[in-house]
């Protein structure tokens, strides 16, 4: 049976803080970082469903990323109390006799096989203590470090579309279809925005609003009142920004519906673009008026990255009257203005930089001491 439905889902590129599992939170919430230069792979696990509180003894890692049953023991880490054993049909199994506490974190590395990466996102399987699963479960790469000066965001300068399948994981309810498909829209208003509009029509259901951020590395976190998405962007080779595949949750029945979700966009709209939403004009509080001229450095940032070659116009200023002196070009270093000022003898002199972009305005005035 399939549901034809339309989704659509506006993504912000706004950093998130670490949240509080919510009721449209995963069951078992999971990130993953990779160490290219060691060669592992560390998975950090958390149980937020009161139903698999004290019921996760196993998770077994399998796929081509995962190490061979003669991987060197030095580069496996587990909790206390928790060992590893390989699975006879491939891959590895952490395991231990006492269960997983729901809220706690729980993290596992293990070696990953030569030349391979793991996906975005893997899935992971849970287990009870007799080794039959009970719960698949996503891993999406974990939130990149904080940039200090210039930020790299995703931006869709216009709407994506493509058909996503949904297929039944695992429900709560009765009645809850297997399969169905999706038209969905990809939006943004603009990076490093939170948006917060997103619509689901589905036969004799209710509209619902989704948002989050979606970041650098592709994985995406989208909450609403009755649902919560998951999953991450495909960031390299062809299929680059054009494939996503996740997980998608609904509670709108007063139960929990959970589907895997994949989808191919019919564009490749995405793309990696520099964002800096507070720059500043690096200049003295004053300057002195010596022989017709003033003197100054000053310099265009954001952070402590210079950004060069943006054009920063020049003001005079006279009480609330401002002239238009010219204009010159930033650089990586510090930029040595030299103002003709003749026998004009103004106030101050004021340098705006505007908005150019996804880097914001800002403008500094410079006192001007005789």
């Amino acid at each position: 049976m399939k549901w034809i439905a339309v989704l659509v889902i506006v993504l912000g590129c706004l950093a998130a803080a670490a949240f509080a599992a919510g009721p449209n939170d995963p069951e078992i919430t999971a990130e993953h970082t990779v160490s290219a230069k060691i060669g592992t792979v560390t998975f950090c696990i958390t149980v937020n469903a009161d139903r698999l509180d004290g019921k996760v003894f196993d998770v077994e890692f399998i796929g081509p990323w995962a190490p061979g049953p003669d991987a060197a023991a030095a580069f496996f880490g587990a909790p206390q109390g928790w060992n590893w054993e390989p699975i006879g049909s491939g891959g590895w199994r952490a395991y231990s006799s006492t269960p997983m506490a729901k809220g706690t974190k729980y993290c596992f590395t293990l070696p990953l096989a030569p030349g391979q990466l793991p996906p975005d996102p893997v899935n992971l399987i849970a287990t009870d203590d007799v080794h039959h699963p009970i719960h698949n479960f996503l891993s999406t790469y974990a939130k990149p470090p904080a940039e200090k000066g210039i930020h790299h965001a995703l931006w869709l300068k216009v709407p994506d579309d493509g058909l996503a399948t949904f297929t039944l994981t695992y429900s709560a309810c009765s009645g809850s279809p297997a399969q169905f498909q999706a038209p969905t829209i990809f939006s943004m208003s603009r990076p490093g925005t939170l948006y917060e509009q997103s619509l689901l029509f589905l036969p004799g259901g209710p509209n619902f609003s989704v948002s989050g951020p979606v970041f650098r590395n592709g994985a995406f976190h989208l909450r609403g009142a009755n649902a919560g998405i998951d999953g991450a962007f495909s960031i390299d080779g062809p299929s680059a920004w054009r494939a996503a595949a996740g997980e998608y949750r609904s509670t709108r029945l007063g139960c929990l519906e959970t589907w895997a979700w994949s989808e191919v966009f019919d564009r490749a709209a995405g793309k990696i673009v520099e964002t800096c939403p507070h720059t500043r004009i690096d200049a003295p509080n004053r300057v002195h008026y010596r022989h017709r001229d003033l003197r100054l450095t000053l310099a265009l940032e954001c952070g402590r990255t210079r950004l060069p070659r943006r054009r920063i116009d020049v003001y005079l200023v006279n009480g609330r009257k401002h002239t238009v002196e010219g204009s010159f070009r930033s650089s990586r270093k510090w930029t040595h203005l030299t103002i003709h000022l003749g026998t004009a003898r103004p106030d101050a002199v004021e340098f705006r930089f505007k908005s150019e972009g996804f880097f914001a305005g800002t403008s500094r005035r410079v006192g001007i001491v005789n």
